[in-house]
């Protein structure tokens, strides 16, 4: 059985990676690596631990700093992906308004 300072430490190490793919934009990778994060968070509540030394260790491996840096990212990128779509719609509405204001206008069948 591993102890609760390795078990941290991969978590660290796992962290660390989902950043790196947030920032490659490898989505299968952050999955897959979410999964495992998942699985080692339950790994860490099946194990009898101290909630002191788990908070010790934490402290030690900056894991709440870590955390937060990855939610921080995951927001940026939620924000940039909700940025795209917005210029996209806006860029469908336009497009739909203007063949809709010159639908049926045709210029040749037009006496003068």
């Amino acid at each position: 059985m591993s102890s609760l300072r390795e078990i941290l430490s991969d978590y660290r190490e796992l962290t660390d990676k989902l950043i790196l793919s947030i920032e490659e934009e490898s989505e299968e990778n952050f999955l897959r690596l979410l999964e495992a994060k998942q699985d080692l968070i339950d790994s860490i509540n099946e194990i009898g631990y101290d909630s002191k030394m788990f908070s010790e260790i934490s402290k030690e491996l900056g894991l709440l700093e870590q955390d937060k840096k990855l939610h921080q990212i995951i927001e940026e990128k939620k924000l940039s992906i909700k940025e795209e779509i917005k210029k996209i719609n806006d860029k469908k509405n336009a497009t739909n308004a203007y063949n809709n204001t010159y639908k049926g206008f045709n210029l040749i069948n037009k006496k003068i």
